[in-house]
């Protein structure tokens, strides 16, 4: 059982510069409920804890931005072109458990969450997601990506990933694409544990895409230990291959 309750307010800016002629801002405030009965399940097949159906009483609200940019410009050829761009998506979203304060327990909000997204041109795009806890008061998981690509298809992919779990844990991973072909490109990958000081992977390869299928072969290092893959990718049907 689920119910939602949510409005859309909208504004259009103008701002009539190089960046856009106009940008659309919408704001989705929402409000979710959630309800499944605690009901007996012994006579339900059981592969494994995935197939239990949870209790759940939760009521979630959040607040959505999505910006979009409007560019109009005449090509080479005198013909006009409008583009639209996703420019930016902010959530910021919480849950509240009523069966967990029915229940007495002393921890009925969730974390409160942040996922963003940012894609100011054809060339960077930034992504986020972070937790905070309300009442440890402090950050949960953080999450920071960035892309830098040029007009070639090259492009370098940092990643930078923390967990407050017991033990804290941060990973920094990066990436780079070196397009050799339209169709060919060969990567690096490195990522490293920061709190141990260490390399957990690094791989190298080369991907060759065409238009229904996609071919990947890669050498990777982890642990000391080496291995050489392929993967072939049938569009529509699946991935397989061997190490």
């Amino acid at each position: 059982v689920g119910a939602q309750l949510s409005t859309k307010l909208i504004k259009i800016f103008n701002p009539d510069n190089e960046f856009a002629d106009k940008i659309r801002h919408e704001i989705i405030p929402k409000l979710e409920y959630a309800f499944i009965p605690n009901v007996i399940q012994d006579d339900l097949p059981f592969f494994d804890s995935l197939d239990k159906i949870a209790e759940q009483n939760l009521l979630t609200w959040s607040l959505t931005n999505n910006f979009t940019s409007k560019k109009s410009m005449i090509t080479p050829k005198g013909k006009d072109l409008t583009t639209y761009r996703d420019v930016a998506y902010i959530k910021l979203y919480q849950s509240y458990d009523i069966k967990k304060k029915r229940d007495d327990e002393s921890r009925p909000f969730s974390d409160i969450t942040l996922d963003m997204e940012l894609n100011p041109n054809d060339f960077i795009s930034l992504d986020l997601d972070l937790s905070w806890s309300p009442y440890d008061n402090h950050f949960k998981a953080l999450n920071i990506g960035n892309t830098l690509q040029d007009n070639r298809g090259d492009a370098l992919r940092t990643e930078y990933r923390y967990t407050s779990n017991v033990p804290e844990s941060e990973f920094l991973y990066s990436k780079i694409d070196v397009r050799l072909t339209d169709e060919l490109t060969s990567y690096y990958s490195i990522e490293k544990n920061l709190r141990e000081e260490k390399t957990v992977e690094t791989q190298a390869g080369l991907s060759l895409k065409k238009s229904c299928w996609a071919f990947n072969l890669y050498f990777s290092e982890s642990d000391g230990e080496q291995s050489i893959a392929f993967l072939i990718n049938l569009h529509g049907i699946g991935e397989f291959g061997t190490k």
